[in-house]
């Protein structure tokens, strides 16, 4: 379609506006957080990559911790025991224990 092969793209995307033409760019997504950004080679943006997932982040703190996206939505919908779920959200939310 795009005409592009790249292997580590995560998807393509395709601006078309009748008084420029048309342009098409390559996107990249975080393995933890899921995030798309367009990719541009050189442009100075500090992002990461993690050995555990083998692939990309966004360079968000948040994403440091490997945490992958499907850990994350069984974290959320209750599908994983609890004490990963408790140091997944202490990790990633920041969620600090109510004083007693």
């Amino acid at each position: 379609m795009f005409g592009h092969k790249v292997r580590g793209a995560a998807g393509f995307i395709e601006v078309m506006d009748p008084d420029r033409p048309k342009l098409e760019l390559e996107t990249r997504q975080c393995c933890h957080c899921g995030m798309h950004w367009i990719y541009k080679p050189g442009s100075g943006t500090v992002r990461g990559f993690c050995m555990k997932c083998n692939g990309t982040t966004c360079g968000a703190e948040r994403c440091n911790a490997c945490v992958p996206q499907e850990a994350q939505i069984e974290i959320i919908e209750g599908t994983k025991p609890g004490q990963a779920a408790r140091k997944y959200l202490d990790e990633f939310f920041r969620i600090q224990e109510p004083k007693r």
